[in-house]
């Protein structure tokens, strides 16, 4: 009998809710993901999407190049 434990699959990369972008960036790069988990301490908290953290880079991009 095929178990859930079975099918889980285990990332190669975590982030953390406080985590900045260029290392979330890197994790990314690195594992090819388009989705990393995040985890506060040990607990899940949500994900955070490959193309979610660029559309914010891409924001803070444009905010300082507008100054």
């Amino acid at each position: 009998t095929k178990m859930v434990r079975d099918l889980v699959h285990y990332p190669l990369a975590t982030v953390a809710p406080n985590e900045n972008l260029e290392s979330v960036m890197e994790k990314f790069n690195q594992t090819k993901y388009w989705n990393l988990p995040v985890l506060d301490g040990e607990k899940y908290v949500g994900f955070v999407s490959k193309s979610k953290l660029f559309n914010a880079y891409r924001e803070k991009l444009l905010y300082f190049s507008e100054e």
